[in-house]
């Protein structure tokens, strides 16, 4: 029996775990919180910090999948020489920090990346073979070293990597309607910059393609319609049949303090996002094409 281990059973970790078990693998993961570990029926929980079961886990792997952020706290040097570099860059992330040593020889590897790898590159379009456009934020950069770092650690055990540039995740549980019914006439951000998004469904879909193929290389995993980021709370009303919600610009909603300094980099990046070799070489089928069907899917069932 295949066996997949995922670090990370958050939002779209969960959800992957729970289709995956529905798809014939033998699923572990891990969880920092106590309380998951008593939600999954069929998933096989463990502590993070749990190393002897981890370690025991990760020895029976065929499929690993890591939804682990870089650590948000500290910044790359990048003064410092190659060697002292690739190793701060594997300390970034906590899973290679931890058990880096013993994930090499694992078939086949997952990394959940971002599209903030890209950085701004002004509405234009950009794939896989996009070089980033500097300076990157700091999320960018973080993204940016882990896929190099897990590149090294795959190249060296012989592994076969799969690098997913993930769009902004929405589904049940995380969308529009939730935050516009949720705001209660607080405003939100009117930007210029267009961007594309993933249906967490969509995402599990395409990591179990992935999966079954052990592909390798990069590939974005985003819908096919980039929009404007106040876009789908407009609609998000629509559906709701309420008055659309107040609309600042960013510069205001700076000066207001009404997003955050990472919210801030969000919207000083623009760029269009395509898909065509996640449909081509994963033979992924969205259901959910752009943010529209997903919201209309999402309103039907509450």
């Amino acid at each position: 029996m295949s066996v997949l281990f995922c670090f990370g059973l958050g939002y779209s970790g969960a959800r992957l775990a729970r289709r995956a078990c529905r798809a014939g693998f033998r699923v572990l993961g891990t969880s920092r919180k106590e309380h998951a570990r008593k939600e999954y029926k069929d998933v096989e929980v463990l502590s993070f910090d749990d190393e002897e079961r981890v370690r025991w886990a990760l020895d029976r792997t065929t499929h690993l999948v890591t939804c682990v952020p870089p650590h948000k706290t500290s910044e790359t040097n990048n003064k410092k020489d190659k060697k002292d570099k690739d190793e701060e860059e594997a300390r970034e992330d906590a899973v290679l920090a931890r058990y880096g040593d013993a994930l090499g020889k694992i078939p086949w590897l997952c990394y959940y990346s971002s599209l903030s790898v890209y950085g701004d590159h002004g509405g234009g379009e950009v794939d896989e073979e996009t070089a980033p456009a500097f300076p990157l934020s700091v999320r960018g950069e973080k993204r940016l070293a882990a896929e190099r770092a897990w590149q090294r650690l795959a190249t060296r055990g012989g592994a076969r990597l799969c690098v997913m540039r993930i769009a902004g995740i929405y589904g049940e549980g995380r969308n529009a309607l939730l935050r516009v019914r949720d705001k209660k006439g607080k405003p939100f951000v009117e930007s210029a910059g267009v961007f594309n998004r993933i249906h967490v469904d969509d995402l599990v879909e395409a990591v179990l393609c992935a999966a079954r193929k052990r592909a390798t290389g990069i590939f974005n995993i985003c819908d096919d319609v980039p929009s404007l980021s106040h876009a789908p709370i407009l609609y998000a009303a629509k559906l709701l049949g309420v008055e659309a919600p107040e609309l600042v610009s960013v510069e205001e909603a700076r000066t207001r303090g009404l997003l955050s300094e990472m919210a801030l980099s969000f919207h000083g990046e623009c760029k269009r996002a395509k898909n065509g070799k996640m449909r081509k070489e994963l033979e992924v089928a969205l259901r959910y094409a752009d943010y529209r069907a997903g919201l209309i899917e999402l309103a039907q069932r509450t």
